[in-house]
């Protein structure tokens, strides 16, 4: 055991290869029902991930995380909350509209939704910007475009584990695969940017919550089949919804990368991170 751990400590990108292969088959392969039963097991997985994350860059990552640079990740990221909750209020207004119903135990529903939604929160920014942001540049640190390889792999590969057990054969639903993959790729680029310039992967675990958060609480409140933004759809209106959270989302993103980009000491991380 002290061997393989050795072998872990020393090549930072297996280590982060073999964490993203354990959540991904453990997502796969633990059945799980309802929103609490899901995010427990999402909780159960930042533990884990928080193991592999400590191989890689020991404690650094936890002592950035806390109150100081908090309200600087969520300035900064204020853009796709106040987004996220536009669509809530438009569903809320949609909903109520149709004179839809509340489902008899909403309460108790909502209590799950908070909790699934703070668990898929923690252990996708552990997993896909502590973890493999730490192994790619633990393991290319000497390399001048670490940075690039990081970001685009840490993003790419947030974008498509989230569509990556659809029919890619049904090329009915291809586009919006595609479209899918892009826009929340785009969202994990901007968290990637907040991640270098802050660290603070309490601060961005919150904000991840609750821009999923918001959109899910009407349809958990009614019970609702009917949501924007379904991961593969053949409907045009799926279609044109991704391009405008890929729209949006690039905005956003020139906002990210002018104040934050720009004022981030790439030389600094490279050497010290």
């Amino acid at each position: 055991m002290k061997e393989l751990l050795d072998f872990l400590k020393k090549t930072p990108l297996v280590t982060g290869i073999l964490a993203l292969v354990i959540a991904i088959a453990g997502i796969h392969l633990v059945s799980t029902e309802g929103m609490f039963a899901t995010g427990l097991f999402r909780f159960i997985l930042v533990f884990a991930m928080g193991a592999f994350l400590y191989l890689i860059s020991k404690e650094k990552t936890f002592e950035k995380s806390n109150w100081k640079t908090s309200g600087y990740v969520i300035m900064h990221l204020l853009g796709f909350i106040i987004f996220s909750f536009v669509v809530a209020l438009l569903l809320w207004g949609l909903y109520i509209y149709q004179q839809k119903t509340a489902v008899s135990n909403w309460p108790l529903e909502v209590i799950s939704t908070v909790f699934f939604a703070l668990g898929v929160g923690f252990f996708e920014e552990m997993l896909f910007r502590a973890v493999l942001n730490d192994a790619i540049i633990y393991q290319f640190r000497k390399c001048k475009g670490v940075f690039v390889i990081a970001a685009l792999a840490s993003s790419l590969i947030f974008g498509y584990v989230h569509v990556m057990f659809e029919d890619f054969t049904n090329t009915a639903i291809l586009p919006s695969i595609i479209l899918k993959t892009i826009s929340t790729g785009m969202m994990g680029l901007a968290l990637t940017f907040l991640y270098w310039k802050t660290r603070n992967i309490l601060a961005l675990a919150i904000v991840h919550a609750v821009y999923d958060l918001f959109p899910v609480l009407p349809v958990t409140v009614f019970g609702s089949s009917e949501q924007l933004g379904n991961y593969a759809t053949s409907d045009v209106k799926g279609f044109i919804w991704y391009i405008v959270q890929i729209v949006i989302s690039a905005f956003f993103l020139i906002h990210i990368g002018v104040k934050v980009v720009k004022k981030t000491d790439f030389k600094e991380i490279r050497e010290n991170w």
